[in-house]
């Protein structure tokens, strides 16, 4: 996520809002801020920023001290949940699981149903002494010469 050291506090909240749902799910997040120009003597404004936003998802994940290169102050924030203990706890709760899971669970679902259509469905074989309805028989349009 990158900010500058300006950034609004509507767009903080934006971006802290994505940081933390890609912590939730166990992603790392790379904040980077970006001084441009004079921008460069106020690094201190960018120190403070990263250590708000540290502050901020503390619960969720923990970052490192920010690190100067070049024009850009850069941290990394690790989660505190792994991604398998995220998706340990999804399983559990029922709404989560792999897409491969959850198309092989819905085929599964389908299978099921189409066998108790075809069980219900299934039409009585009906033989010529049963039937009265004539029989009609398409004839092959000749061949002309």
């Amino acid at each position: 996520l990158k900010f500058r050291p300006n950034t609004g506090d509507h767009d903080y909240n934006v971006r802290l809002k994505k940081a933390k749902a890609f912590l939730e799910d166990g992603d790392r997040v790379k904040i980077t801020c970006q001084f441009r120009g004079r921008e460069l003597a106020y690094t201190d404004q960018g120190t403070k920023l990263m250590e708000r936003l540290l502050s901020d998802v503390q619960g969720l994940g923990t970052g490192e001290a920010p690190k100067m290169m070049g024009r850009n102050m850069a941290m990394i924030i690790n989660p505190t949940k792994s991604k398998k203990e995220v998706a340990r706890a999804k399983q559990q709760q029922g709404g989560g699981g792999s897409k491969r899971q959850m198309d092989q669970d819905v085929e599964a679902q389908e299978e099921g149903e189409d066998e108790q259509v075809d069980a219900e469905s299934t039409p009585e074989v009906v033989t010529e002494q049963q039937s009265d309805a004539p029989v009609v028989v398409a004839a092959a349009p000749a061949e002309s010469a």
